[in-house]
């Protein structure tokens, strides 16, 4: 499962979300659920999910908007590297 995505039922059935914003959500859950902290730059997110950096540079801040994801504050300001965790909303259902 080195390249794998999981998106939940619950991602997945979202109509406001858009194919690609799930797709990143579910590669990201996959990093996060590893070691509960994502590291990684936008270039390795969209090669990782077969999508332009574009798409990955604006998934990744609707994620946040959404809750689904956070991002933790210690690169805050650098925009190589971006590290989320996961959000308290779905911490909260499991």
């Amino acid at each position: 499962m080195k390249n794998s995505v999981m998106i939940p039922q619950e991602i997945l059935e979202r109509a406001d979300l858009s194919p690609c914003v799930k797709l990143v959500y579910g590669r990201v859950a996959v990093l996060i659920g590893k070691t509960g902290t994502a590291i990684l730059t936008t270039d390795e997110l969209a090669r990782q999910c077969g999508i332009t950096r574009r798409q990955a540079a604006k998934a990744l801040p609707e994620l946040v908007k959404l809750n689904l994801v956070r991002r933790h504050e210690s690169l805050s300001g650098s925009g190589l590297l971006r590290v989320f965790q996961q959000s308290a909303e779905i911490e909260k259902k499991k």
